[in-house]
């Protein structure tokens, strides 16, 4: 089960909760998107720009229950809102967390959202790096990678 199971916020009133938090910690443009299969949250901090992305799983991922049994597509379709209600959720604590982490002093608007930072093409930071990172763990001993630093 993740975080949020069940919940019954809406997704319109997590993403104005979510902008509420943004304009909390002084972000000075913000806003989500939605899409079939992902939504996002943009927002811009101390001149820096970040898009965190969040996969939305189709309708036919749905159309079984855990077990195997079949759904119909009206039960398929409540269990997709389900979940994407419950990302949602999951979003708005890892901002409230992440912003409230620098707010405080005990990390810093890079460390938190270094990943999701905008680059100039367009691009995230993660988007850009995530294959090279993959080729760099495969191809490495997992020892060394783990070794503690010099």
């Amino acid at each position: 089960m993740g975080y949020a199971n069940g919940t019954t916020v809406s997704i319109g009133r997590s993403k104005m909760e979510i902008e509420k938090i943004l304009q909390k910690y002084h972000a000075t443009a913000f806003g989500t998107y939605q899409e079939d299969d992902r939504a996002l949250v943009q927002f811009k901090i101390m001149g820096r720009s970040f898009q965190i992305g969040l996969p939305l799983l189709p309708l036919a991922d749905f159309m079984e229950t855990p077990t195997g049994r079949s759904r119909t597509e009206r039960q398929a379709l409540e269990t997709q809102e389900k979940e994407t209600r419950r990302r949602w959720r999951a979003v708005c604590l890892v901002l409230k967390a992440k912003l409230e982490l620098i707010e405080t002093g005990s990390s810093s608007v890079d460390a938190e959202f270094f990943p999701y930072l905008v680059l100039p093409d367009g691009e995230t930071v993660q988007d850009k790096l995530m294959s090279h990172v993959e080729s760099l763990i495969s191809g490495k001993d997992l020892g060394k990678l783990l070794a503690p630093p010099k």
